[in-house]
């Protein structure tokens, strides 16, 4: 799926976390600051309960998918640059340990 015309690094995630790790990501809000007109939101994946990737943006679901981002690119690890150009995600190897 594309989000904002590019790749829904969400949906990617979620989809390497049932195939792969038969688990699900959870998205955590770590922090939101700045002005009502203009915030700025922290956001968490959690996979089985560890911590993986972060990211911020202006919107929670903007952080979200940067999040997500992150976290594929740390699941992933060199088959990332692949999967940023289209290709079906795989982890490498067994999962990560805390993961599954």
């Amino acid at each position: 799926r594309r989000h904002g015309g590019k790749r829904s690094w969400k949906s990617l995630l979620q989809l390497v976390c049932h195939r792969d790790l038969e688990t699900e990501p959870v998205y955590r809000l770590e922090r939101r600051r700045g002005p009502d007109h203009a915030p700025e939101f922290e956001v968490a994946v959690e996979i089985a309960g560890r911590r993986y990737g972060a990211g911020s943006a202006g919107s929670r679901k903007e952080a979200e998918q940067r999040a997500a981002e992150a976290t594929l690119r740390i699941l992933l690890g060199r088959a990332f640059d692949a999967v940023a150009r289209g290709a079906e995600p795989r982890l490498e190897g067994p999962p990560p340990r805390g993961a599954g």
